[in-house]
């Protein structure tokens, strides 16, 4: 079990952790073009001791079929969820991997609502015209201001569950996003987009692939087995792949592909399902969010606001309390540095609020984001510290960057 599957296990239990993510996370940590998994995450140089050292792993525990990671390497089952069988401080050991999704990266993630309703499907009843399938290289009028195609099913049944959108900077473009959708029929499926006209080179070389034809236009296919299948094509910006769940055939896959279309970003907000809030929506429901939590001084809200990506609710959530906190750490610290008691007292109260803070109370049993974030609030609270493979010690700046992904200017 390498370090990313480590931090699988402090993510919501679905969706799985992509490929994409793995590669993505892969690179922040043991740095660009890594594949080493075997030495010590570079995010952890500065912390004392190795975090993993004496870590138990319980990976034994398996989830429902159908959760699995969508890599051919999966198994027909379903992928097995990752515990760890463990005391409580080495499990937040693992803690400064979590950091890694906030700001540019929030990979942890719920796979459903809060309320435990999907929400309304992203579907159409309409037929397709010609002038409304899947995009040629010319960008489709009215696409998203993002520019990250926005896709429909002409096919009953399809509903998107889940929503996430990544860039290398908060203000810069997005460079990857995911979609994930499921049928009333059981089928199910992951729609991805990686940015860069050598993208699809790279999602499928190496691979034994055969040609899927779809309205005058080929598709890369893989026969994953197990009535799984992914096609890649690369579309102007743009390379799209597609990962199937629970389809008989190639011929399936053809027919769904060919009711897919792309719409404009007013026509696709209109229909997303209450768990993922679009970019028009961040204000209403980062303000609502914020309701009771006290902010640190100089807090900019506007500009989580203007980081204008679409997230799944546990993701926005893990973004805004991530910033809150990461403002009065940075209190803490400079009060730490000034000798300034008095910075240090009214950062460390407003942090032991965070235990009662209604957007972490409630994902606290979806994932490992509020647990860590409690974690730094008790340490700076007289409390053990922040837990590594080499026992408790007290915060750092770049052990908070880490962790909870803290700019500290």
């Amino acid at each position: 079990m390498d370090e990313l599957d480590m931090f699988t296990s402090l993510r919501p239990t679905e969706p799985a952790l992509d490929e994409a993510e793995r590669d993505l996370l892969r690179s922040r940590i043991f740095g660009p073009g890594s594949t080493d998994v075997a030495s010590e995450p570079a995010v952890f140089a500065d912390l004392p001791g190795r975090p993993f050292d004496g870590l138990e792993l319980d990976l034994d525990a398996t989830g429902p079929a159908g959760h699995g990671n969508p890599r051919p390497r999966r198994s027909p089952g379903g992928r097995p969820r990752r515990r760890l069988r463990t005391q409580r401080a080495m499990l937040v050991a693992t803690s400064a991997l979590v950091g890694l999704c906030v700001g540019g990266i929030v990979a942890i993630r719920s796979g459903s609502s809060p309320t435990g309703s999907e929400g309304q499907g992203v579907s159409s009843a309409s037929s397709p015209s010609p002038a409304s399938t899947l995009p040629s290289t010319v960008p489709v009028p009215g696409a998203s201001p993002t520019d990250v195609p926005r896709v429909v099913f002409d096919q009953p049944g399809w509903t998107l569950t889940y929503a996430s959108e990544f860039g290398n900077s908060a203000a810069g473009p997005i460079e990857f996003a995911e979609y994930q959708y499921k049928n009333v029929d059981g089928r199910s499926l992951q729609l991805r987009f990686y940015r860069g006209a050598d993208a699809l080179a790279t999602r499928i070389g190496g691979e034994t692939r055969t040609a899927l034809d779809v309205r005058d236009e080929e598709f890369s296919l893989l026969d994953e087995g197990g009535r799984r299948f992914r096609v890649n094509v690369q579309r102007g910006a743009w390379a799209w792949e597609i990962d199937f769940d629970g389809f008989a055939s190639a011929d399936e896959l053809a027919d769904l592909i060919g009711t897919m279309r792309v719409v404009d970003e007013t026509t696709w907000r209109a229909v997303l399902p209450s768990n993922i809030t679009s970019p028009d929506g961040r204000s209403a429901a980062i303000a609502e969010l914020l309701v009771g939590v006290p902010l640190p001084p100089g807090f900019d809200v506007a500009e989580l606001v203007d980081r204008g990506l679409t997230k799944e609710r546990y993701q926005l959530i893990a973004e805004v309390s991530g910033a809150v906190a990461c403002g009065w750490l940075g209190q803490w610290f400079d009060g730490q540095e000034q000798g300034d008691a008095g910075l240090q007292a009214s950062a460390a109260a407003a942090l032991a609020t965070s235990r009662e803070w209604p957007m972490l109370l409630e994902i606290d049993d979806q994932g490992g984001w509020s647990e860590v974030l409690w974690m730094h609030a008790d340490a700076v609270n007289g409390g053990d510290g922040v837990m590594t493979g080499a026992g408790p010690m007290p915060p750092t700046r770049s052990e908070a960057e880490s962790a909870l992904g803290c700019q500290f200017g």
